[in-house]
């Protein structure tokens, strides 16, 4: 295959990814907006928001980027020194002097490349002097840049090299801001010295490094003199020995080969210790036959680029990978949540809203469509009771019983007063529940306690004006069909005037499920007037309309107390977070992200080998 159809290739297959790419980087950080609680180290679109989705060239000869990584003092700032002539502050083994990466750009392309393709998502500044480099304040995504003269012409690519902070330092910014260059770099020298080959931290980077670099070059500096080559081929040995016992070296890159094979095939130079170290004494251990400088210009740039995007594009597809399964279980396990949160809410809202209606509400409703319905002849006639038939004066009979009674509206209690003993009740038995249901950091005590005194020092939920239109309307209806109903205008308007409770609460008791009225026990000890409000009812013929008041009354109810008790109960403690969650982690978000990773996949194993 020549050198113009794997650049065609590589094109179609960044070309391919490009949108899958962006689904990825628009979508999975409004996953990770949830799922950064539960995963605080997991950042899944950081690798493929710095990858370019195409091969940056000039004049057909492809641009690699190349990036000096290593451990404060192992000399990586002056080998870059040494390779662009420019001179950039090199730290010593304790104290970093730089914070900030340099992009070096070979003279002969610094008129005609564009940075910002070749750096996506990067804040591109030029380099005035070196201090610009030396504040520790930089940001992370700030890249300096400049120009290096001594770029060879004919090795069919250019290099840009790139300084990046040491990564060992106390400064942990400049740990990070190595790393969203090492995901960015193409290639990596990787630069350290015999005394901290084998740290921590060391190992820590050189795993991503090989995880997601196109090639990796490792150098070995500072080596004693007199046994320079010898100490350098141990300290490579131990290097492998070490890495075939550490378990994360055996992890695969996309190209199937582990971290550690892939280490284990990477060139390895070493260097002597030299207080005026010169590229020439940079030498060839393993894997290499090149001089050092000629190395770092001779890489197959092609092969390298598509390497490293294929390792960019499996991390970065695997970690959303990861996210979405992640937000697929916290989503259902946040559904639950919801849906036993409602659960619990509907049933105290059923208690709260109990079986009853305000059942003189029924009876002045009944009055005024009497009244409008009242022949104009009677209205100035008084209606003598001999003329009552005998139901309705044994009603009106023991309504001027009941209202002679000197506790007349003992126990009559206002409905509002009702709700308000049952609301102050279930207020405590649902914190109780749902902190049995949710765990103690979610529903702290204190906050528990204050937002359930908010909510009783707050209002009750309005009465809903559906409830009285529609139970007007179909009172109205039946009165019109019954004329003559008016002339229990007068007993009502009595029962209404001498009960002294405008708004009464009452039970409603339906006998056996037969649709006979029975008698209506009202909250409080007013048992012999709720008698009377089940004759007349039963006598006007109005036994439907009343229960199904009532229903409608006691569902709106509900559903009033349901809202209100969410509202200002459920979603300051706990319910907004997870209303929140369910927004961000909506399924069909999820099902493209993953969708997304399953084509990157697919496109990935096609083009392993261009």
């Amino acid at each position: 295959m020549t050198e113009t159809q794997k650049h065609n290739d590589i094109n179609s297959f960044l070309a391919a990814t490009r949108r899958h790419v962006q689904t990825l980087i628009d979508q999975i950080p409004r996953l990770y907006r949830s799922l950064k609680e539960h995963h605080p180290d997991l950042e899944p679109v950081k690798l493929l928001e710095k990858m370019p989705l195409q091969i940056v060239e000039i004049n057909d000869v492809p641009v690699v980027a190349t990036a000096f990584c290593g451990p404060s003092g192992a000399g990586k700032s002056t080998i870059f020194n040494l390779v662009t002539q420019l001179k950039v502050p090199a730290g010593g083994a304790v104290r970093p002097m730089t914070h900030a990466s340099l992009v070096a750009t070979p003279r002969q392309i610094a008129d005609s490349i564009d940075l910002a393709r070749l750096f996506p998502r990067f804040q591109l500044e030029p380099m005035q002097t070196v201090n610009d480099l030396r504040n520790p304040a930089s940001p992370g995504d700030r890249l300096f840049y400049g120009t290096y003269t001594n770029a060879p012409e004919n090795k069919g690519l250019w290099v840009c090299l790139i300084d990046i902070p040491d990564f060992n330092t106390t400064h942990r910014e400049n740990w990070e801001k190595a790393e969203q260059m090492i995901e960015r770099a193409d290639s990596v020298i990787f630069t350290v010295y015999n005394e901290a080959y084998k740290s921590q931290k060391t190992f820590e980077i050189l795993k991503r490094v090989l995880r997601l670099s196109g090639s990796v070059t490792y150098v070995l500096t500072k080596l004693d003199p007199a046994n320079c080559q010898e100490n350098a081929r141990a300290i490579r040995n131990d290097l492998i020995v070490c890495a075939r016992q550490d378990a994360e070296f055996h992890v695969q890159r996309s190209d199937s080969e582990s971290l550690v094979d892939f280490l284990e095939k990477a060139p390895f130079y070493y260097s002597a210790y030299d207080n005026e170290l010169r590229i020439e004494k940079i030498l060839p251990l393993e894997n290499c036959k090149d001089n050092f400088f000629d190395h770092i210009f001779g890489q197959q740039g092609l092969a390298t680029i598509l390497k490293r995007q294929l390792q960019t594009i499996a991390a970065g597809r695997e970690l959303c990978e990861t996210a979405c399964s992640s937000a697929r279980s916290l989503q259902e396990n946040n559904i639950r949540k919801i849906d036993k949160c409602d659960e619990i809410l509907q049933q105290a809202a059923a208690r709260i809203a109990g079986n009853e209606f305000p059942i003189f509400a029924i009876l002045e409703m009944i009055s005024k469509i009497l009244e409008e319905n009242r022949p104009n002849i009677i209205k100035r006639l008084f209606l003598p009771l001999t003329k009552l038939g005998s139901g309705l004066r044994s009603v009106y009979d023991s309504i001027r019983n009941l209202l002679v009674t000197p506790a007349k509206s003992q126990g009559l209690h206002q409905r509002s007063e009702v709700e308000r003993q049952r609301m102050d009740n279930e207020i405590d038995r649902l914190v109780e529940d749902w902190r049995r249901v949710y765990s103690s950091d979610e529903l702290p005590y204190d906050k528990c306690r204050n937002q359930a005194e908010s909510l009783r020092n707050s209002g009750l939920p309005p009465v809903s004006k559906e409830w009285e239109s529609h139970v007007e309307a179909e009172m109205r209806i039946y009165l019109q069909k019954n004329p003559n109903l008016w002339i229990w205008l007068d007993v009502i308007k009595e029962l209404i005037k001498g009960a002294g409770a405008g708004l009464i609460a009452a039970d409603i008791v339906i006998d056996g499920g037969l649709g006979t009225m029975g008698t209506l026990a009202l909250i409080g000890s007013a048992g012999a007037l709720g008698g009377v409000l089940s004759e007349i009812f039963t006598l006007m013929g109005l036994r439907e309309q009343v229960k199904d008041a009532n229903n409608r009354w006691v569902k709106e109810r509900k559903v009033a107390y349901f809202n209100h008790l969410r509202d200002k109960l459920a979603r300051p403690l706990f319910l907004d977070k997870l209303l929140a969650t369910a927004e961000d982690l909506q399924p069909e978000i999820i099902a493209s992200c993953e969708a997304a990773c399953h084509e990157l996949k697919e496109i990935s194993a096609r083009n392993g080998t261009i």
